[in-house]
């Protein structure tokens, strides 16, 4: 046994691995995987000329003057070898603990990982861009993503942070920057280096100098960060790539960077969606996609309103199947591994069902009673919707735009809870989703109503921000309602009056009376169009009136009172 635990330690040591102790801050990790896209990014930058003054080549353990005895006395003296060396140097150490006749001879490893992190640190003030930079390349040669857990990373990123903010940095450093900021999203400077950094990539100049992969880099850095690149100069170079040679869109990775790229930009040039059918049906090129991607790219579709049906069919159908094969979405499950059905995401679940009805598509309903509606049910029960039931409206609506009705869900997004929950949500449309489905519901199902408690069902009432907003029509609003007053009694309609009609929509409405609305309408509805046409046209010459469109009109009609609703 101890035999055994010897040869594994040799081993560790041989290839350069830290030690896996407990409490140690490094785990055991030789550089970068090699089948990851950081890992083709790291390789880029070793092969390009234009990164050469930033990059560290490999150091031959026979032609440096390092000595591996100096590591095995204490902190302290290792720390004052390392000032006697100048600080360019310390990235060509680094690099040499790669190399395993070397790292082989130091007998603690972690501790020599320790001292050479603080001495960096001390060493923060007068270390220029460009050391800041090699000193982080060597270090992800031989911590690969463990860089980011030493005390020297995030004093890198403040260095680089400070020459960014005062333009100091050429595309290559700025390059390099988003490289290295984008290892660890959560980093405090993260929220500010990176939209600058691709604030001044994004112009004409810049970005004519790179290359494809670089600017594939650029859509990537901006997806896993998630920062939002609205630039139309950056999406036509995306395109470009696109153009030039879709192979870039093999690698998942890249293909989800892009289109998530294109989705930000609004980007729905038929021509490209067209090129991208085109790639996409020659070889069956879906299969290699997971779920999460071919998500994106059902998204991007609908975005556009594509109208190719045969195309639209075949990638929903692709898509969902995709949704049942474990090996999808491992990398992305959801705090459990007990089946497929819970490693798919809730967001790209709800992507699908939305992108399906808003394209008009019902997926089949063996796939959503057999899979899809009892995916949701499981992650509800198990309380995965709790701080995302926005996420859980979405999905419910959609079904029930689809045809479908998933009463056993209702509970979940109906109750006190639920409510209160929706109601402290900032972006106010997902409260009006919510109020959305609620008004389907009463309308389309009203003895679900009647089916649930009280505590079960609790309609959302309006914040006093939506109350003082719909109790103040827009000026064109008003002026459509003081035309419809002015005819309407010709017709026989009465009281008149702008009012939330619809249950639960915070929606204004101008409301109409009559016993015999439905005869009266069809013949009205076409004087008050036209009317009111013919005031928008006087609107450019005298000013009375700002533009108003010919308006939809929807009939609500009930027993007590057929009703006219704007």
């Amino acid at each position: 046994m101890i035999a055994l635990r010897f040869i594994k330690q040799s081993r560790i040591l041989q290839h350069g691995y830290l030690f896996s102790t407990k409490g140690s801050r490094f785990m055991h990790h030789r550089s970068i995987p090699r089948k990851t896209l950081i890992y083709r990014y790291y390789k880029f930058f070793e092969e390009d000329p234009k990164y050469s003054q930033y990059i560290v080549g490999s150091v031959n353990f026979a032609e440096t003057t390092w000595n591996a005895d100096t590591f095995s006395k204490d902190e302290a003296e290792i720390i004052n070898e390392l000032k006697l060396k100048k600080s360019v140097e310390v990235p060509n150490l680094i690099m040499l603990l790669t190399d395993k006749n070397f790292s082989s001879q130091i007998s603690d490893f972690k501790r020599v990982i320790r001292c050479v992190d603080n001495f960096c640190c001390e060493e923060k003030l007068s270390l220029s861009v460009k050391d800041t930079l090699r000193l982080n390349y060597s270090w992800l040669k031989l911590l690969g993503f463990n860089m980011t857990r030493l005390h020297f990373f995030p004093l890198s990123l403040e260095i680089l942070k400070n020459a960014l903010l005062k333009r100091l940095l050429s595309l290559q450093g700025i390059t390099l920057t988003l490289f290295f900021t984008s290892l660890q999203t959560k980093n405090e400077d993260v929220s500010l280096i990176i939209p600058n950094a691709l604030d001044q990539i994004c112009r004409k100049d810049s970005m004519e100098k790179m290359t494809p992969l670089e600017i594939v880099l650029v859509a990537n850095i901006a997806f896993r960060t998630g920062t939002k690149v609205i630039s139309p100069i950056f999406v036509k170079h995306v395109v470009d790539v696109i153009y030039e040679d879709p192979t870039y869109l093999s690698d998942p990775a890249i293909f989800v960077s892009i289109v998530k790229t294109l989705r930000l930009n609004q980007c729905h040039d038929y021509t490209l969606l067209e090129k991208l059918k085109k790639y996409f049906c020659i070889g069956k090129n879906l299969s290699r996609y997971n779920f999460t991607a071919l998500v994106h790219l059902l998204a991007l579709y609908a975005d556009a309103s594509y109208g190719n049906r045969e195309f639209l069919s075949y990638l929903i159908n692709t898509t969902t199947k995709s949704m049942l094969h474990s090996g999808s979405y491992r990398p992305y499950e959801e705090k459990s591994k007990s089946s497929a059905a819970t490693r798919v995401r809730m967001k790209d679940l709800a992507r699908l069902l939305w992108a399906s009805s808003y394209l008009g598509f019902k997926i089949n309903s063996e796939m959503i009673n057999e899979y899809v509606i009892p995916m949701i049910l499981d992650k509800a029960q198990r309380g995965l919707y709790n701080s995302k039931l926005e996420t859980l409206v979405d999905s419910i609506l959609s079904l029930w735009m689809m045809g479908y009705k998933p009463l056993e869900l209702l509970t979940y997004v109906t109750s006190r809870d639920a409510i209160e929950f929706m109601s402290k949500i900032k972006q106010v449309r997902y409260n009006y989703r919510l109020q959305l489905l609620i008004t389907c519901i009463t309308i389309e199902a009203p003895e679900v109503v009647k089916d649930l408690s009280h505590e079960q069902w609790i309609t959302p009432a309006w914040s006093d921000f939506e109350e003082k907003r719909a109790a103040k029509p827009s000026a064109d609003l008003l002026n459509v309602l003081y035309l419809v007053k002015s005819i309407a009694w010709k017709f026989g309609f009465s009281n008149v009056e702008c009012r939330k009609a619809i249950p639960y929509l915070n929606i204004l409405s101008i409301s109409l009376e009559s016993s015999d609305a439905r005869n009266r309408l069809p013949k009205w509805l076409d004087v008050v169009e036209t009317q009111i046409t013919a005031e928008a046209g006087k609107a450019s010459y005298s000013g009375e009136l700002q533009k108003i469109n010919p308006p939809l009109w929807v009939l609500c009609c009930s027993e007590w009172e057929p009703s006219l609703f704007l």
